[in-house]
Formats: structure tokens, C-alpha cells, sequence
């Protein structure tokens, strides 16, 4: 019978990021006290690993992000950043996007809008602009309704944010979020109320520029006379 170990020091390779996941795993089981530990790690450990495999592809899942929204209430718009760094938590989202998002929207002090957070998550995932409200409007519908006030709220952090949205788009957003009556609408009317503000925006013709005149060269080709007939 071998006495020897079954595997060499040589075939054991910790992964340099265990210390960090065990790290807040503890801090998972610490704050939430759980009555079933081993239930509660399975769940916790299962949750990581679908945050692993959705961020292969380096953006958060509309799951993730759906999570992350469904944590906090419109009563409550400003909250502190242990209640968005739990909820981050909660959504499976990377310490790492955390600290960025934090740093982009250069918040600070303990008090942290969430719905601001919230739509740069969503906007790191869209890419532009027009994509990112259709998102955000498609991830916070109940029952097909959409609630203006969030969106409005959204619309108007991220166009202080981007100074190379269209004014031309801008305006004409506002204009229609401004005149639709009352604060739950229909989100299919809401998505093509945003969808004709771009594709309203208006064409600019480039002109075509006169041709300059090329100067005609003179020929190098020498006339000969024709001999006259005699």
C-alpha cells in the first residue's frame, strides 16, 4: 500500500483569488446569520459562480442587473454605500465595478443615489445612450408599466454625465417625457416615445464642395505643316 501523499506540492496551485472569496464569504455569513449555514453557502457559493460565468464576457446579465434594482424603493432615492455595496453583493456584481462606478459618478461621502448607480451599471452594459434607456425602462417594467419618475430620473443624471449626446435628441426627450400625463405608463409607449426622439433627429446634408479647376497644360505635342498640294 502507497504511503506516499496523493499529491505532490508541485500539483497543488491555490489560486490567488481564494483568500479575497473566502474573505467575503465570511462576511456574508457573519452579517446575514443565517439559521441553515450549509444551505445558505450553497446558495452563496452557487450565486458566485453564475457571477463568474456571466462576467466571461466582462458585463454584468440583466438578471445581475435586475437584482441590483429590485433591492430599493423610489421613496428612498439616496441611500449609503454599505446599502449599495450589499446590494452589489446581492447581485453578484465585482468589487472591482463597485469601486469604479463609485469613482466615475464621484460619490464620495456615505449618501449615494441608487438610481444614478444603477444606470451606469445598466450603461456598461448598453454601450450608448439610446440603448441605455430602452434598458432601463425594459429592466424596471411591472406588468408592462414603466415608472416616469425613475426614468426621468436616469435621463437626466446621464445626459449631465455625457456632454456628446445630441442637444437636438436631448430637447426632444424632454419635451415628450414632459408631456405624458402621470407617473405609471405603458412601457411599449415609453420605449417608442425614446426610439422616435432618435429617429426624429435630423439629417445634415453635407454640401458638395465646387471642384477646383485644373489648370489645362499646354500640349508638348508640336503642330506640323501640311505640305500644301501643289
Amino acid at each position: 500500500m502507497a504511503t506516499g501523499g496523493i499529491y505532490s506540492a508541485e500539483q497543488i496551485k491555490i489560486p490567488p483569488e481564494l483568500p479575497e472569496i473566502l474573505k467575503n464569504y465570511a462576511k456574508f455569513i457573519i452579517k446575514s446569520n443565517p439559521p441553515n449555514i450549509i444551505a445558505s453557502s450553497q446558495e452563496y457559493f452557487s450565486r458566485l459562480s453564475n457571477q463568474t460565468r456571466a462576467m466571461v464576457g466582462g458585463k454584468l446579465s440583466n438578471e445581475q442587473l435586475t437584482t441590483f434594482y429590485r433591492k430599493f424603493t423610489l421613496q428612498k432615492t439616496t441611500v449609503t454605500r454599505k446599502d449599495i455595496e450589499e446590494a452589489c453583493q446581492w447581485a453578484d456584481v465585482p468589487a472591482s465595478q463597485i469601486a469604479d462606478t463609485l469613482a466615475l459618478g464621484d460619490w464620495t461621502s456615505d449618501q449615494v443615489p441608487w438610481i444614478s448607480f444603477w444606470a451606469f451599471l445598466v450603461a456598461s452594459v448598453a454601450g450608448n445612450f439610446e440603448s441605455t434607456l430602452k434598458l432601463l425602462i425594459q429592466l424596471s417594467s411591472e406588468n408592462g408599466q414603466s415608472n416616469l419618475s425613475l426614468i426621468r430620473a436616469a435621463f437626466e443624471f446621464l445626459s449631465s454625465k455625457d456632454t456628446s449626446i445630441d442637444a437636438y435628441v436631448l430637447e426632444t426627450i424632454g419635451v415628450a417625457v414632459s408631456s405624458i400625463n402621470g407617473n405609471v405608463v405603458p412601457t411599449e409607449g415609453l420605449l417608442t416615445t425614446i426610439g422616435g426622439a432618435f429617429e426624429a433627429k435630423p439629417v445634415v446634408e453635407q454640401k458638395d464642395e465646387p471642384m477646383e479647376e485644373q489648370p489645362v497644360e499646354e500640349s508638348t505635342i508640336e503642330e506640323t505643316e501640311t505640305p500644301a498640294e501643289e
